[in-house]
């Protein structure tokens, strides 16, 4: 429990000054504190997890991102203005800074939900050294070409509902991330691992990212991370890499999948659309480049603060018309019903109705963005401050469900890395997205994995150990 004491220290400080000192200042030393406190908390856990990149450094490395530096930009960069801009509305920097103590509370809740769920094996043998299942280049490009022709016919696929789905879109993505750290690859040099890689994080990028997803595009990116963080020497490599990585992330990818989403309609976009937005952005940079470069990091630090924003926003709605008290969560009750049974249940999509609830369009139908209400901030619309303490601990238990399906370690095969994958590419949607939907599909993950889990014991237990199951 001291990482999670150690998470409150943010919290208590943003808190005491949402009391008494002015929002910028509150984003600025909240933001100082939370720097460092998120970059100790990944420190540890690199420490005491011999394979790094865990549903926890993902957790923290994006709280730490929009609490930490982003907060300080804003709180220095927009330091004059009055109120922060939210879809078609302006939220006033106070509400902005009780909005940010609510998410950092978020965070610290969802981090004692998941050491709370997780066996205390989980946390032990740092050093413990396991042998990955082995895994062919030919089985990997497999899987990633069945990731990339489900996100093509995802509309054709309705009908098998989005549970399966999961499946299918994260066996590419596991497979990569195993044979990325597996030692027995069927290459005799590990850095030929590279040439695989590279290939396959462009076809994951366009299935993951094909529709104008910049998470879809970074996801793609995991397993080649991974492989370049488990090895000293080319962790020199990943951190000298890393400037160029996250300037061409502001001024390359935000820009072109942004401006192809504003072009064509975020539900419309394509690969081949970002591609050309970009070379058109590239052409813009190329004429002002100062002036590029501070727009676009203006606009991605808006991004990427929006949760605090649009959680303030849901502070003004409480301040005027009370909590809800749950009737904005009745979705969950037909939602969860398996498509199989309801061939045409309606789609979720509370990103579009909360952007026509805010007034940037008629109809949820109509709308041509997704608008997160956040989790901590549909718990704290329908219950307040202890909605959002229960509802991300809960959320934190039921991740941590999920990632035992992948213990003892998610090395030893596809069926275990599946899982663990899943919650790593969704880390951020968990948080961003609304609490309902991402507790749904937390639940909905657990089941299928663990079916695919007995399925193959029981299919392996006709040829011998059940237990070896989990090894292929």
């Amino acid at each position: 429990m001291r990482p999670v004491c150690i998470h409150a220290i943010p919290v208590c400080v943003a808190g005491l000054l949402i009391l008494f000192a002015e929002p910028p200042t509150v984003f600025v030393i909240g933001g100082v504190v939370a720097t460092i406190t998120y970059a100790c908390l990944i420190w540890q856990e690199c420490r005491s997890n011999p394979i790094l990149i865990t549903p926890l450094n993902c957790f923290f490395f994006w709280f730490g991102l929009v609490l930490g530096p982003t907060a300080i930009y804003v709180g220095i960069r927009f330091s004059e203005s009055a109120a922060l801009p939210f879809v078609v509305d302006f939220v006033p920097l106070a509400s902005v800074a009780t909005g940010y103590f609510i998410t950092l509370l978020g965070a610290c809740s969802l981090h004692l939900g998941i050491v709370s769920g997780l066996p205390r094996a989980a946390f032990l043998n740092p050093k413990r050294v396991v042998e990955g299942s082995p895994v062919t280049v030919h089985t990997v490009l497999i899987c990633a070409g069945v990731s990339l022709l489900y996100s093509h016919f995802t509309t054709d696929l309705q009908f098998i509902g989005s549970t399966l789905g999961y499946l299918l879109i994260d066996i590419g993505p596991a497979t990569a991330c195993l044979y990325a750290l597996s030692r027995r690859s069927g290459f005799k040099e590990e850095w030929m691992k590279i040439f695989v890689l590279v290939p396959v994080t462009v076809i994951l990028a366009m299935a993951r990212g094909g529709q104008g997803s910049k998470l879809g595009i970074m996801v793609a990116f995991i397993p080649l991370l991974w492989f370049l963080l488990m090895e000293r020497k080319r962790r020199v490599l990943l951190f000298a890499l890393c400037p160029l990585f996250a300037a061409a992330y502001v001024l390359v990818i935000t820009p072109a999948v942004t401006s192809a989403r504003i072009a064509v309609g975020a539900e419309n976009v394509t690969m081949s659309d970002i591609l050309a937005s970009g070379a058109t952005q590239l052409d813009a940079f190329a004429r002002q480049p100062q002036d590029y470069a501070w727009q676009w990091c203006d606009q991605v630090s808006e991004r990427l603060f929006s949760e605090p924003v649009a959680v303030g926003y849901i502070v003004t709605r409480v301040e005027l018309e009370g909590y809800t008290y749950g009737s904005t969560l009745d979705y969950v009750i037909w939602a969860s019903v398996p498509r199989i049974f309801w061939k045409d249940k309606p789609f979720v999509n509370r990103g579009g109705w909360f952007t026509a609830d805010i007034g940037a369009s008629l109809t949820p139908e109509a709308a041509g963005t997704s608008t997160g209400m956040t989790s901590p901030g549909e718990l704290f619309w329908n219950f307040g401050w202890i909605g959002v303490v229960a509802g991300m601990g809960l959320m934190g238990s039921l991740i941590a469900m999920v990632w035992r399906l992948a213990l003892p370690d998610p090395r030893l095969s596809v069926i275990a890395m599946l899982p663990y994958v899943h919650i790593l590419a969704d880390a951020m949607l968990y948080q961003d997205s609304e609490a309902g939907s991402s507790i749904m599909n937390i639940i909905q993950a657990y089941l299928l994995f663990l079916i695919v889990m007995k399925v193959a014991q029981m299919a392996w237990s006709r040829k011998g150990d059940a237990r070896l199951a989990l090894q292929y």
